[in-house]
């Protein structure tokens, strides 16, 4: 029997119709859509200018996971562990059973406003850095002195997202290309995630999750945070705020999934970026995702195959 991981997907992999195949089909998943009517004419039809606002983005990925989520129910899967890429924490928390759909589109939304309205507009980015060692980068942006820049996450080898003040990014990024670094991607995000720039976002939003009331998690869930299993769900309030001003340490986490027996890894959500690190992280686990009626075929061909 394979042992199962499930990885939601995070901010970046929006895009126009996603959901929509599986919506068309299948009641499971109009049954979630339904249910925010508002958010579903959004991933369907955009605007897409819309669609990638932090405050729509956060919920719209939210509720195709857990459309999806509701159309894979019924299969007997082995669900050893589950996990997310920062927002995607919040479904794999959801599919725990630590916090209902209801409690978490709210919490989403809050989080979403939060993050938005961190940084003025533009003062803010976030850009990838493909094909460096991390001693390289950690050493470029420690160096930097006209802004705040760090390393916000550590995606797979060769892949590390720097963010920071968009002065110090750009400054980190000539850097970088004079330490021989060739290809750098500007990310399509309106802040500096997962840095202390967003202290003040965090603090605010742990005064919400320190109201809420959680029910037991049924299933491992690996925090972003800490790389590990988080332990209970006094551990898990703290970490949802600093998560916001952490680092994500992906590689890590994926590794550590791997150590404790998982050989499988399933995707669900829009886009294929999370399959990609893995696949770089361990080329030998079987990958799959969720996100249209192809790939979902294809899973139940696997699954049951």
């Amino acid at each position: 029997m394979k042992n199962i991981a499930l990885l939601f997907s995070g901010q970046g992999a929006q895009y126009i119709g996603m959901g929509k195949e599986l919506y068309d089909q299948y009641a499971e998943v109009r049954e979630i859509y339904d249910l925010v009517p508002e958010i579903r004419d959004l991933c369907f039809n955009g605007p897409l200018e819309k669609l990638n606002d932090t405050r729509y983005t956060q919920p719209a990925i939210y509720l195709t996971s857990m459309a999806i989520i509701n159309l894979i129910q019924k299969e007997s899967l082995n669900v050893e562990a589950v996990s997310g890429f920062s927002l995607g924490e919040y479904s794999a928390i959801t599919y725990s059973g630590a916090l209902s759909l209801k409690d978490g589109l709210k919490l989403i939304e809050k989080r979403a406003e939060l993050m938005a309205d961190a940084m003025p507009e533009g003062a803010g980015s976030m850009a990838a850095v493909l094909g460096s060692e991390k001693e390289v980068v950690e050493e470029v942006t420690s160096g930097i002195t006209t802004g705040y820049v760090a390393c916000a996450n550590y995606n797979c080898p060769g892949q590390i997202v720097i963010s920071g003040e968009t002065k110090a990014v750009d400054e980190a990024m000539e850097k970088l290309k004079e330490k021989g670094v060739k290809k750098m991607v500007k990310l399509n995000v309106s802040g500096a995630f997962h840095t202390k720039l967003l202290v003040l976002a965090a603090d605010a939003f742990s005064e919400i999750t320190m109201l809420l009331k959680l029910k037991k998690m049924e299933r491992p869930v690996y925090s972003n945070v800490t790389a590990n299993i988080i332990q209970n769900e006094t551990e898990l309030i703290k970490l949802m705020p600093e998560q916001m001003k952490s680092p994500v340490r992906w590689e890590e986490l994926i590794r550590n999934m791997i150590s404790s027996g998982v050989d499988t890894f399933i995707e669900i959500g829009p886009g294929k970026v999370l399959s990609g690190f893995v696949k770089k992280i361990d080329h030998e686990v079987t990958i799959l995702n969720i996100e249209n009626q192809e790939s979902y075929q294809k899973f139940l061909e696997v699954i049951h195959g």
